[in-house]
């Protein structure tokens, strides 16, 4: 498949690689001050930066390359490894000596496209699989960056009696994945085998009949919502064909959030949106009242307007005195409970609206009655 994308492709058993193998090994790297750097600095002792002799090299070239001691020189290289020597010499205290990590082999070059496939990952020792959650979570091994192009793909057999495999059970861990039951057909491995070229008294056996291809079902960890899990859906969800919704959305959040999701993106009934409340609240008062009613009880798509409501007031200076008229008629239309909720944590609490809201007489008497009804003195 990367051959006809004409992308990279980099297998790792994880199941054969220790530590070291994935996140390279470790050596002393020598880090200096730029000399010249340092005799004009005022604000920092060290002119802001070390640098290793090669990284100095290329800032000497480049920011120090009309300095009258480089300047004129017939051996300009000379002169630059004289400054290096210069920085090692009087500055000698600053000179320091850190462990960093040299890039693993396998490692992608910068500037190219491809798959890293993580194979394995449940036969994987912990320490391993501690080691490759940096490159999962953050894309990065210590310093080293995966390529923009590049995408994480792993694969593992099912935790079952058949398989000598670790149960993943970490929630984090998990929640970094998008996981799929693949359950390849036979009708599928049939024209796998026919494109390939196994023998004809194979194919024959296993089209007549499947058992003899053995057990292909494909048991999931027991995957459930997380707020990343949640935000990676939300990234997703554009892109996902309607007919594996279901399937995508189960393998990020599990089976029953995604269905409770589901039956409610497809609702025909959908929030209203902020903007239209600050706006002209006279426009949408209609959908309010009917998701406040008893009938309508939608105080979900109401808590989403109320939530983006306070939102932008926090973030906002201030509002125009007919937004903040359209922001209290909603909040007066919402079930009292609702409404006082959102006043008392939200609304009253924001400084910028405290003054304001707190002059309305409409809103005194809202929270003045509903404190003497549960009993609190005003």
């Amino acid at each position: 498949m990367t051959k006809e994308l004409e992308v990279g492709f980099v297998d790792l058993r994880l199941g054969q690689m220790e530590v070291g193998d994935l996140i390279g090994l470790p050596r002393e790297e020598t880090v200096y001050p730029c000399a010249f750097c340092l005799e004009t600095a005022e604000e920092t002792p060290f002119g802001g930066h070390r640098y290793t002799k090669r990284d100095l090299l290329q800032h000497l070239r480049e920011a120090h390359a009309h300095d009258a001691r480089l300047g004129g020189i017939a051996d300009p290289m000379a002169a630059l490894q004289t400054a290096i020597d210069e920085a090692t010499e009087r500055f000698a205290h600053l000179v320091d000596i850190r462990t960093v990590h040299l890039m693993p082999q396998w490692f992608p070059e910068q500037g190219t496209t491809g798959i890293l496939f993580l194979d394995e990952l449940n036969r994987s020792h912990l320490e391993a699989r501690q080691a490759v959650f940096q490159l999962i979570l953050d894309r990065r091994m210590h310093r080293h960056t995966l390529p923009r192009g590049w995408i994480i793909v792993s694969a593992v057999n099912p935790a079952t009696e058949d398989y000598q495999v670790d149960e993943l059970y970490d929630k984090a861990f998990l929640a970094r994945f998008l996981h799929i039951a693949f359950e390849p057909t036979a009708a599928e491995w049939l024209e796998y085998a026919g494109r390939v070229g196994v023998d004809w008294s194979i194919r024959a056996l296993v089209s007549e009949d499947g058992k003899f291809l053995g057990d292909l079902s494909a048991k999931l960890p027991r995957v459930r919502p997380t707020p990343r899990c949640w935000s990676l859906l939300d990234k997703l969800m554009d892109g996902i064909p309607p007919d594996l919704e279901q399937e995508v959305a189960a393998g990020l959040v599990g089976p029953e959030a995604a269905t409770a999701w589901l039956k409610l993106r497809s609702s025909t009934e959908r929030p209203v949106k902020a903007d239209d409340v600050l706006a002209d609240y006279d426009k949408v008062r209609g959908r309010v009242k009917a998701y406040a009613s008893t009938k309508g009880n939608r105080n979900d798509l109401l808590k989403v307007t109320l939530d983006d409501l306070a939102r932008i007031t926090e973030e906002r200076e201030t509002l125009a005195d007919a937004e903040l008229n359209g922001l209290c008629r909603f909040v007066l239309d919402c079930p009292k409970d609702l409404a006082y909720a959102y006043l008392k944590l939200r609304f009253i609490r924001n400084p910028r609206l405290r003054r304001r809201l707190s002059a309305r007489d409409d809103l005194y008497e809202f929270v003045a009655r509903i404190n003497k009804e549960a009993g609190v003195s005003a």
